[in-house]
């Protein structure tokens, strides 16, 4: 039988959700691929898109400096407004951090 190795692959929107911090998680499992993802801060909780929410991305990608993450994933689950105006607004944050 051939040996298989498993990687974690962390989603912070799920994180947060839990009540956990993604950030610890990063830094206790230094993950080859993080979803990043945020939420809104009102009682629905609802997919945000970056930089528009309550995850704390700043102690995310903090975090992410010192791991070896290979991928940043953006994903979008759902949307309150078009797709390409979600992609849109995940980018110009993206770019503003200097990320991209």
């Amino acid at each position: 039988m051939e040996e298989t190795q498993v990687e974690p692959e962390l989603d912070i929107y799920w994180l947060t959700y839990a009540g956990e911090r993604p950030s610890e998680w990063i830094e206790r499992y230094n993950p080859p691929l993080v979803h990043l993802k945020d939420m809104t801060t009102d009682g629905e909780r609802f997919f945000a898109e970056l930089g528009t929410g309550g995850v704390d991305l700043d102690s995310v990608f903090a975090s992410g400096e010192s791991a070896d993450i290979q991928w940043w994933i953006v994903e979008q689950d759902a949307s309150k407004t078009s797709p390409i105006e979600s992609v849109r607004k995940s980018m110009d944050y993206l770019i503003q951090i200097g990320l991209t």
